[in-house]
């Protein structure tokens, strides 16, 4: 991650990325979540598997404070992360104990 006035750049690696599948049939894609220190969650991109077990995405947002986390989802535009139980826009508790405020390596 990069800060740059006003925004973050991520570039996120992932290795050994299974298909969504395996967590059930109705789980077709991986998304990246920015979950903010309040806990609203904000959808960076869907996170799509090569012909490898590797994954590559490069997003840019205008948040400061966050911490990143990857959800299996039934598509790539949903608004909140699996598990979510119609909270509005605010992620599941469970997610606000792995904030990360600070840039870092994903």
């Amino acid at each position: 991650m990069e800060s740059k006035a006003g925004r973050t750049e991520i570039d996120a690696r992932f290795d050994r990325l299974e298909a969504p599948t395996r967590f059930g049939p109705e789980y077709l894609t991986y998304v990246l979540w920015a979950i903010t220190p309040d806990g609203h969650a904000k959808n960076l991109g869907e996170v799509l598997p090569g012909s490898s077990d590797k994954a590559h995405l490069r997003v840019t947002t205008d948040l400061q404070a966050f911490g990143l986390i990857v959800t299996a989802e039934p598509y790539s535009a949903v608004r909140l992360p699996s598990g979510s139980r119609g909270a509005g826009e605010r992620a599941p508790a469970r997610y606000h104990r792995r904030q990360r405020t600070h840039p870092g390596e994903v």
